[in-house]
């Protein structure tokens, strides 16, 4: 299928075709100037790449963004609380794992589109199939700053391009970093884990093995995110 004619949800021929804001209209209200130009990267002359924030789309059939909407009008209210610093229920951080899921991979399609593909990758999943379906991090920092921004890090690195599984995402005061990918918490959370991960030549390809501890650790792990 032509990279210009999937659905961003669901990776088929839109139907009943709209334009999905990656950056949804109440968050681009919420950080300034609705048709302001934000940067997006650098081109390849090595000059600063603009885009309208506005008509930061990409196509999607009728029914899935409708469908999608429901995440977005039940984030904002989140979202709004996390940045002035009240506290979020584990629920609503479920929500908003989600939401982070569909923005980095929301992100990861748009780069693919609009700088034509430059790591040569043919997607083969799009968002409804990464909402919730690994191991998520998100950790939050907050400034002073009293600046309506929005920036995005990390998204336009090849690294990215070939694995979307982390990127920053800097709203206002606050700064998040979003990791997901199989295993990120598993083994110190206590359940069954990847031992080892490896490919293996077969029939003119590579591919993908895990060796699965079927027992897992069956204790906790403190702190379950490492910096090393």
């Amino acid at each position: 299928m032509s990279k210009n004619k999937f659905c961003v949800f669901c990776g088929e021929k839109p139907k009943n075709k709209n334009k999905e804001h990656v950056i949804p209209k109440w968050l681009i209200k919420m950080t300034g100037d609705p048709n302001r130009d934000i940067l997006v990267g650098l081109n390849q002359d090595g000059t600063i790449k603009k885009f309208s924030i506005n008509q930061f789309t990409l196509p999607a059939c009728e029914t899935c963004n409708t469908d999608f909407a429901k995440l977005e009008a039940e984030t904002k209210p989140i979202m709004e609380r996390i940045l002035i610093g009240e506290k979020i229920n584990s629920s609503e951080m479920s929500l908003i794992l989600d939401w982070f899921d569909k923005v980095r991979i929301g992100l990861w399609l748009m780069y693919f589109v609009h700088d034509k593909n430059k790591a040569n990758v043919l997607p083969k999943f799009h968002i409804k199939k990464r909402i919730g379906q690994y191991d998520r991090m998100l950790h939050i920092a907050r400034s002073n700053s009293d600046e309506q921004r929005i920036n995005f890090l990390g998204v336009q690195n090849f690294s990215f391009q070939m694995t979307p599984s982390a990127f920053g995402l800097i709203i206002n005061n606050c700064s998040f970093i979003n990791t997901s990918f199989e295993g990120l918490t598993s083994r110190r959370m206590g359940f069954p884990f990847f031992k080892k991960k490896y490919f293996v030549y077969k029939n003119d390809q590579f591919i993908f093995r895990v060796d699965l501890n079927q027992e897992g650790l069956q204790r906790v792990l403190t702190p379950i995110i490492t910096t090393k």
